[in-house]
Order: C-alpha cells, then structure tokens, then sequence
C-alpha cells in the first residue's frame, strides 16, 4: 500500500513538473552560462547568459534596460528567458545624457553587430541563432524596442514593456509603431502614470503586418517590470506581476521566434480574457496579421475579410458575444469600409 502511495505522490509531483515547465511564466530548466562580449572602449561589455544544454543554436533577445536604470534592474527577465532556452544579451548605456529612442537605437545595434562577429569566434561561437533574434526593453527601452523593430530587418518580434520617451522623441516613437512590420507584443500597468497606457499604439496596425497585442497588467506601475517593489501600497505582489508578464512575453518569443504552437492563446486574446476574468489583467487588444482587423471583428468573419466583407464583419461583430474591444472595434472597421469605398470611387 505504502509502494501504491508513493507512486501516485511521485506521478503527481511529476506531472506537476511537466505542467510547470509548459507554463512560459515560470523557470524553465535548461542550464545556463553568461560571457561577455566586448563593444567600444567607451562602453560597458556585453553580457549574455545562454542555454548549455540545448541542441544546436539558441534564439537570441536584446534586452534594453530604461532611463536612469541598468541591466542589473532586469535580470529577473534575463534569467526567466534563459531558462526557456533563450541566449539573453543585456548591457549599459554608456551615455546617460543620451535621450530618446533615436539615439538609442544605434547603440542596440551595434550591440547586435557584436553579436554576429562573437558568433563567429570565441565562447559564442555558433551558440547564437541570429536568424531569430527578438528585443524586449523597458520604458525608454521600450521605446528603442519599438523603433529597433521598425528600422532594423534583423529584429523579428519585439516586447515593449511600459513603453515611453520625452515629448519631443514621443512621435518619433508612435510613428515606428505604425511602420513596422515585426510582431509587437506591448505590456503596460493600470497603475503607471509615467507612462500610462497608450492603445492608440496599436492604431497603425495594417493588413500584412505582424500581429499586435496590447496587455495592461492589473496591478502593476511603472517600476513592477524591473526588480524592484511597486510604489504603491495597493498594487499586486511582485511575484505575481513578474509572472504573468513573463508569461505573455515569453509565449510571444516562443511564438514568433522559435514557431512554437500557441495553445494557451497567449498571442490571440484567449489568454489575456482569461487574465482578464481572473483579475491579473485590467485591459487588453489584439489586433491580427491577416486582415488588420481587431480580433472580434475578425472572429466574426468566415472567410478572408475583403472591401465586401467588412460591412457583415461588423454587423456580426455586434451581435456577437459582449466584449469590451467591441466598440471600438466595429469603429475601426466602419472607418475601413469607408476607406475602402472611397479608393473604389
């Protein structure tokens, strides 16, 4: 009987291993190593932790640290991703005084430069699948995220975590937003007046372009996607925060970068309303790569959406089950079909 019992606790124990280990927003449980790649003399060395038990290259992610913080701030996130298989290179910005996305962004790149030479020769050597390469950065980060997946064709998902930039580099920002044509998951928190959520980030969003999804963390400021407690007394535990964001950012590189089948519907909206329903997230949009239209909207349709079926779209939508994209949505597809009717003139 004792035999019995203990057989059942260690297939329960494993079966909750394996659950664990499916689950994108905790520890995974490959091994892992950091080195460091040298850049310009100005500039701290690049740090990557990379998986050591894994066959043949690993996807890569650039992390981007915010204004005022540094890489340390984040490794909870370098830590996570490469524990699921990802090689994570993070570093420092050398310049402080540098301010804005555009400038930024070169030095990402560079970065990105070092890279592909370090893959080339040394401990790095042919570890790195830069083929499959992904950014995720944090407040101004975010907005050097957002304009690297716009300008850099090397860049093939992006994560922008309480994306932000000054008043005068803020357009610069939104404008990449609408040009890019990488996947871009954006995550933002009820609680964060710093950057507070902007969904019109999402607006530029056309038929062709990668999906996009927008996830509003309920509880969560500005500072909850570094390492450091929330300001706020009534916000959520850490641990939990840092869970279900790592949970969207990670499905969103496991879908993007490595292929991987989104059960979960971390990338769709399936996941977020689960979220949503449980308390873990306040707000949420998708929007898909093949019509350009929001997900309700584009559930309701059958067939590929055309100029002639967008009308029906939003009748459907509308009839559908209650949403709260649902407004907006058949907003936006009302203003399609316009626009559609006006080039047939």
């Amino acid at each position: 009987m004792r035999a019995l019992l203990l057989l059942v606790a260690l297939l329960v124990l494993s079966s909750a291993r394996t659950y664990a280990q499916d689950d994108p927003g905790v520890r995974g449980a490959h091994e892992t190593r950091t080195t460091r790649v040298s850049l310009d003399f100005w500039q701290p060395a690049l740090e990557v932790k990379f998986p050591i038990d894994v066959e043949g290259p690993a996807p890569v992610v650039v992390l981007i640290h915010g204004w005022g913080m540094s890489s340390f701030d984040y490794e909870w996130i370098r830590d996570h991703l490469a524990s699921r298989g990802y090689a994570v290179a993070s570093f420092n910005m050398w310049n402080p005084l540098l301010l804005g996305p555009d400038t930024w962004a070169p030095e990402v790149k560079r970065a990105i430069d070092a890279l592909e030479k370090a893959n080339e020769d040394g401990d790095l050597a042919g570890k790195l699948d830069l083929a499959r390469l992904g950014v995720i950065g944090h407040s101004l980060g975010g907005a050097t995220t957002i304009k690297l997946a716009d300008t850099d064709p090397r860049v093939k998902a992006a994560v922008a975590l309480a994306p932000g930039a000054d008043v005068f580099t803020h357009f610069s920002m939104k404008a990449s937003a609408e040009r890019t044509a990488a996947p871009l998951l954006v995550m933002t928190g009820d609680l964060d007046f710093i950057t507070p959520t902007d969904r019109a980030i999402l607006d530029g969003h056309e038929a062709g372009k990668g999906d996009r999804q927008l996830v509003e963390v309920k509880g969560a400021d500005h500072w909850s996607f570094t390492r450091w407690m929330s300001l706020w007394p009534f916000g959520s535990s850490l641990d939990q925060l840092h869970e279900t964001a790592a949970r969207f950012f990670t499905g969103w590189f496991d879908k993007h970068l490595v292929d991987k089948t989104d059960d979960a519907g971390l990338t769709d909206g399936r996941a977020a309303e689960k979220h949503r329903s449980e308390g873990k997230v306040a707000r949420y949009d998708v929007k898909r790569t093949n019509d350009g239209l929001p997900l309700d909207v584009r559930k309701a349709v059958k067939e590929e959406p055309s100029s002639d079926s967008v009308k029906p779209a939003v009748a459907a939508a509308k009839a559908g089950r209650p949403s709260r994209t649902k407004g907006m949505a058949a907003a936006l597809a009302e203003e399609r079909a316009e626009s559609d009717r006006a080039r047939e003139r």
